[in-house]
């Protein structure tokens, strides 16, 4: 929802910080906080405590048990990433005492409460098995339907793409094989792109970003086929590179990942950046819905200010023409 918020209502441009807890066989808790904007821990430290004071109803305390700094090469450039490790532990004496402490509820092994009515309760569904079934469409199919999706083994490297992704990245890109950072570049969340690093990271929201799009290839092509190459390293600019949002999802065979995704859009505009059409989205994809319902809010925003500022040419005619009514005549 944060992230919705920030950069498709507000547009901000902020890289905000990735999270990621570890069980621990004591009970406690180990959580690795990831962020671009170092020396800001101490600050998470006071939300962890109030989140765990509010929601659960608990006291925690919190120690840095590692804090390490690394750089980073994006393709806006190089930067600092700060990695974290908080251990938390739970105070058991501050819980509630009498009925309502009785009534609390604790995870198994965390040691972490919730109140009742943070519960809800859900009718248990048995799911039909379709582990025996045999899939009933072919791999065009398939890469018709996800059509930006992309699966790629344990060394990160390319299995199979949808076949809208060529229009976004060069084809010899996208050859089987190719190493998959080679072709993207991890926005979000902030971590390494390795398969390990994905895998702790698998309910997360991943937005990857196309790191050289078929025009880059072409400008390159034509600026060392006009003998000059040397500068082909210097002058070059990258231009609009698309970006898709989804999740990440482990096979069956545990040895390779699928990223089912849609380009990363929000308005009219962009679409028209990436050289896109309504119609390069499947029908099922919400993102032509977003685009749509935010083009009509980015409208209304437009013509409440044109309204606004023909207002204050009003104001400003009517003041004329009282002020200087000969020249008005």
């Amino acid at each position: 929802l944060h992230y919705f918020i920030d950069h498709v209502v507000y547009k901000a441009n902020l890289r905000g910080p990735s999270f990621r807890c570890e069980e621990n066989s004591d009970g406690t808790i180990t959580l690795h906080y990831f962020t671009g904007r170092p020396g800001l821990y101490p600050i998470v430290r006071g939300v962890l405590r109030e989140v765990a004071r509010r929601v659960f109803n608990i006291e925690i305390s919190l120690s840095v048990t590692g804090r390490t700094q690394r750089s980073v090469q994006m393709v806006s450039g190089e930067r600092i990433e700060e990695h974290v490790i908080f251990l938390i532990k739970t105070n058991d004496q501050s819980h509630d005492s009498g009925s309502e402490a009785s009534t609390a509820s604790t995870f198994p092994a965390i040691g972490l409460s919730w109140r009742p009515c943070f519960v809800m309760h859900f009718s248990i569904v048995l799911l039909p098995d379709f582990s025996s079934q045999t899939l009933r469409m072919n791999a065009l199919e398939f890469c018709t339907a996800l059509p930006y999706h992309v699966i790629f083994d344990e060394h990160c490297r390319l299995v199979q793409h949808g076949k809208e992704l060529a229009n976004h990245v060069p084809r010899e890109l996208l050859a089987v094989g190719t190493p998959i950072m080679r072709i993207f570049e991890v926005n979000r969340p902030q971590i390494p792109f390795d398969f390990d690093n994905i895998c702790n990271f698998i309910n997360a929201v991943f937005v990857l970003q196309v790191k050289t799009s078929p025009t880059d290839m072409r400008r390159q092509r034509e600026q060392v086929e006009s003998n000059d190459g040397a500068s082909a390293t210097t002058t070059f600019h990258h231009g609009h590179h698309l970006k898709l949002k989804g999740q990440m999802m482990l096979l069956s065979d545990r040895k390779s990942l699928i990223y089912i995704c849609s380009p990363y859009v929000t308005s009219i505009q962009e679409l028209m950046q990436f050289g896109m059409r309504l119609t390069a989205m499947p029908l099922h994809d919400a993102t032509r819905d977003l685009v749509l319902l935010n083009q009509q809010r980015l409208t209304d925003v437009e013509v409440k200010w044109v309204s606004s500022e023909f207002e204050k040419l009003l104001i400003r005619h009517r003041y004329y023409t009282c002020a200087f009514p000969k020249f008005f005549e």
